[in-house]
């Protein structure tokens, strides 16, 4: 048998060794880990030490068999789902309410705490995920809806319908919505019509869109869309309006064109990148949509925010509260 040479730190020279497996335990979050684990020990002096060749590293096996004993996720299920969803590790942080540098720490090995594991498991559902990226306030308009395309693109077995049903047809006719459920489809061909020829900025398409429902149900009781506005600094909006544009643009429904408003700001103009399909609306539907992009066009964004500002939809709602169509009545667009 062959004698196994190796340099013992206690005798600090060269001796005999023996290869050994010795049980140890960690203490980890109060509950105690056992680990086999590999040494040599001297057949001189019969201390036990570490063997340079083992590659194990023994507090991170105990961290192993600690998130397989209480089913956490480990750190290459971690990697795959941050990348599985196109995200940085700032932005997946972001989304999940921790630090960048935490979430770095348990991609390579740390013991993440109860908490976030349970957040982190959250996130492996993509309706979760795509709840947090449209209430993020950290991460560009910009990058959230291409994040959003992305993800239609990739979790297109159902789980999107489900979300766009939830968000924008789940809810019964009522004050909040015109008396219509969202109907994708005219929401679609909505924008289709109004930013048909030399298309609209954003800004004003949501103008564009609110006075059109909110016209619609002054005169016949309905609304086009079935959209519900919510109350931003900024004015009445279409109730996920990024995530619909998002969808539009992915879609090919919308062309998007960034313009640089003399160096200040960068506003985005949508057109449409097809007819819009108007055998779906009536004439007067189509009368009050076309009245309102007459309108509305012929104002600079500046004047549609001031004016959507003075309508008492905005005055007496309160901020991200669903602007109810009662206020339709006392619209002051058309005077």
């Amino acid at each position: 048998m062959n004698k196994i040479l190796n340099f013992c730190p206690y005798c600090e020279d060269e001796r005999e060794v023996e290869r050994i497996t010795k049980t140890e335990t960690f203490k980890i979050r109060n509950e105690a880990i056992q680990v086999k684990t590999k040494l040599l020990k001297c057949k001189k002096c019969h201390e036990e030490f570490e063997d340079p060749e083992s590659k194990e590293d023994c507090l991170k096996m105990a961290y192993e068999i600690y998130r397989e004993k209480f089913k956490w996720m480990k750190p290459e299920e971690i990697r795959k789902l941050r990348k599985e969803y196109d995200l940085t590790q700032k932005e997946l942080a972001s989304l999940l309410g921790f630090g960048e540098v935490t979430l770095s720490r348990y991609e390579n090995g740390a013991l993440q705490d109860e908490t976030h594991d349970q957040v982190l498991k959250l996130a492996q559902n993509p309706e979760n995920l795509i709840r947090l990226m449209e209430t993020n306030s950290s991460i560009a308009e910009k990058r959230k809806r291409e994040l959003l395309c992305i993800w239609k693109n990739k979790f297109s077995s159902g789980s999107w319908q489900k979300i766009l049903n939830s968000h924008l047809g789940n809810f019964p006719p009522d004050y909040t919505n015109g008396n219509r459920s969202h109907d994708f489809s005219r929401m679609e061909n909505a924008i289709l019509f109004l930013c048909s020829g030399k298309g609209m900025l954003k800004t004003i398409l949501n103008k564009a869109l609110f006075y059109s429902d909110f016209l619609n149900f002054k005169k016949y009781n309905l609304s086009i869309t079935g959209s519900r506005y919510v109350k931003l600094q900024f004015g009445p909006v279409p109730d996920d309006y990024e995530f619909i544009y998002a969808v539009a643009i992915h879609d090919g429904i919308l062309k998007v064109k960034e313009i640089d408003f003399s160096g200040s700001c960068i506003g985005e103009v949508y057109t449409s990148a097809k007819n819009p399909d108007i055998s779906m609306f009536s004439p007067e539907e189509l009368e009050v949509m076309a009245t309102v992009k007459k309108k509305i066009t012929a104002m600079s964004a500046t004047k549609a925010s001031e004016l959507s500002h003075q309508e008492e939809a905005y005055l007496k709602t309160a901020e991200k509260e669903y602007i109810s169509y009662e206020f339709s009545k006392v619209l002051k667009f058309m005077k």
